[in-house]
C-alpha cells in the first residue's frame, strides 16, 4: 500500500510539472500576445495622427483653392469691367470723329497698364496656389 501511495504521489508529481510546463508556455504565449496587441495599438495610434494631418492638409488646401477661385473671379469682375469701358470708348470713338489719335493711344495704353496688372496679379494668384497646394 505504501508503494502504490509512492506511485500516485510520483504520478501527481510528473502530472504537476507536465502542467507547470504548460502554464509557462501559455504565460509565454500571452506576454507574445499582450506584446502584438501593444504594438497594434501603437500602429493604429500613429496611422489615425496621419489620417488627422493629412485630412487638415486637405482641408487648409481646399481653402487656399476656395480664395483662388474667390480672386480668379473678381478677376474675371475687373476684366469685364475694362472690356466695357474700352467698348464704351470705341464707341465714342466713332460718335466723336475729331476725338484725337493722341488721346485715344492714351487711353489704349492706360486699358493694356491696366490689363497688364490684372494678369501680373492673375498669375501671383496662380503661383500662390501652385505652392499651397
Amino acid at each position: 500500500e505504501k508503494l502504490l501511495m509512492e506511485k500516485n504521489l510520483l504520478e501527481k508529481d510528473i502530472l504537476l510539472r507536465e502542467k507547470s510546463v504548460e502554464i509557462e508556455e501559455l504565460s509565454n504565449k500571452l506576454a507574445c500576445l499582450e506584446e502584438s496587441r501593444e504594438s497594434y495599438t501603437r500602429e493604429t495610434s500613429a496611422a489615425a495622427v496621419r489620417e488627422r494631418h493629412l485630412w487638415a492638409r486637405s482641408e487648409r488646401k481646399y481653402d487656399a483653392l476656395q480664395v483662388v477661385r474667390s480672386n480668379i473671379q473678381q478677376l474675371s469682375i475687373e476684366l469685364n469691367f475694362i472690356r466695357c469701358e474700352f467698348v464704351s470708348a470705341m464707341a465714342e470713338i466713332k460718335k466723336n470723329t475729331d476725338f484725337s489719335f493722341h488721346a485715344l493711344n492714351e487711353k489704349l495704353r492706360s486699358e493694356v497698364k491696366e490689363c497688364q496688372r490684372t494678369n501680373e496679379y492673375r498669375r501671383e494668384i496662380v503661383s500662390l496656389h501652385n505652392t499651397e497646394i
